[in-house]
């Protein structure tokens, strides 16, 4: 390596086997595997749990049930690795509705990141893949990141260009071309 290359010594977008798509390692493995990788700190990031009335997709983020469990197995690992410093978060969409439920969540937390895959329609969320996508889809979805950080319950904006992958789904140049003129605004 030579004198001017820069390493990264921290992660705080980790997610666990909780949220039903980051594998099926334990928490400590990921600790080991970080250490090996010259990580010096380590933050765990899940995805945020849906309220108990929702209906739960285990392949997308962590089960309400599994909330309290993990924020002990991440407190453990602060003990069991004092070497690094081991940080308990989130990784969240925002919605208004839910702004009483993440807040209250955020308390528990170290830090919070915005992972802002849908944007909100109505009451409730419909995932980008889903959404009717204009040219004025970037917009749209950064008047919700701006919305949500706004808030002050985020410390961190993950992806924020997420919602370029849906350009493709305009058909015609024209479309595509105002897509991209609001994707600079």
């Amino acid at each position: 390596m030579g004198n001017n290359d820069v390493v990264q010594t921290f992660n705080y977008h980790t997610h666990t086997r909780r949220c039903g798509h980051a594998g099926l390692n334990g928490d400590a493995e990921y600790v080991k595997a970080a250490r090996e990788a010259g990580i010096s700190q380590l933050g765990f990031s899940d995805h945020v749990p849906l309220t108990e009335y929702e209906f739960q997709d285990v392949n997308q983020q962590m089960h309400i049930s599994d909330m309290d469990e993990y924020i002990k197995s991440i407190r453990q690992l602060q003990q069991d690795y004092p070497d690094m410093e081991i940080l308990c978060g989130l990784e969240a969409e925002y919605t208004p509705m839910k702004e009483q439920y993440l807040g209250d969540l955020r308390k528990r937390l170290y830090y919070m990141i915005l992972g802002q895959h849908y944007t909100p329609v109505g009451t409730g969320v419909m995932p980008s893949s889903q959404y009717p996508v204009t040219s004025n889809y970037p917009i749209l979805y950064a008047e919700v990141v701006i919305q949500a950080m706004k808030t002050g319950m985020f410390d961190i904006v993950a992806h924020p260009d997420i919602f370029m992958e849906y350009r493709d789904k305009l058909k015609t140049p024209d479309d595509k071309r105002d897509f991209l003129v609001n994707a600079e605004k």
